[in-house]
């Protein structure tokens, strides 16, 4: 197993957390908040999927925000949501956000949620397939500061697996208060 089989098998590991996440979640328990200024469950989702999109397209692809997912698979037109300009570098990705912006990201529906995670993951593993291990360690043409195709690709992990564990906490927390 080289590297590349080591980071498609997490991509995909990636993608069982998630759905283990998701598996009988009652839609009620997608926007509990175990406090009034935590994100919920379907924004820390949108999240999720927004720095990937943002990933593979700005920092992997070296491509405009107007290339993400998010707009051209219509996803900013079905929500009526334009994050460009919010947040840190107004990447649009909630960090940075304050409560009334966390607050203002739509709710999708439950498989809108989860066909644009799948989107920007099925970006994301594309990226990876199409490179041959030796090349994960080349930098890649977007980013500043430039890293390689593997950072890049560590921090999406790395940052939607913590959330994974995020997502499980509030799920969990939400499961106790509604006994």
């Amino acid at each position: 197993m080289n590297s590349k089989d080591i980071l498609l098998d997490l991509l995909q590991s990636y993608k069982d957390g998630i759905d283990f996440v998701f598996k009988d979640l009652p839609d009620a328990a997608l926007t509990f908040q175990p406090d009034p200024e935590a994100n919920h469950i379907a924004v820390t989702m949108w999240h999720i999927s927004r720095i990937m999109d943002m990933m593979v397209v700005m920092r992997i692809q070296n491509k405009p925000i107007d290339d993400e997912q998010w707009f051209v698979n219509g996803w900013m037109d079905k929500t009526v949501y334009d994050p460009r300009g919010k947040g840190i570098r107004g990447l649009g990705v909630l960090i940075g956000y304050s409560v009334e912006e966390m607050l203002a990201v739509p709710v999708m529906p439950r498989e809108d949620m989860l066909n644009y995670f799948n989107d920007t993951l099925s970006a994301l593993t594309e990226v990876v397939n199409g490179l041959a291990p030796e090349q994960l360690s080349e930098k890649a043409p977007g980013g500043d500061p430039q890293r390689s195709y593997y950072e890049w690709v560590k921090i999406c992990l790395s940052d939607g697996i913590r959330h994974t564990g995020e997502m499980l906490a509030i799920r969990s927390m939400w499961e106790r208060r509604n006994k």
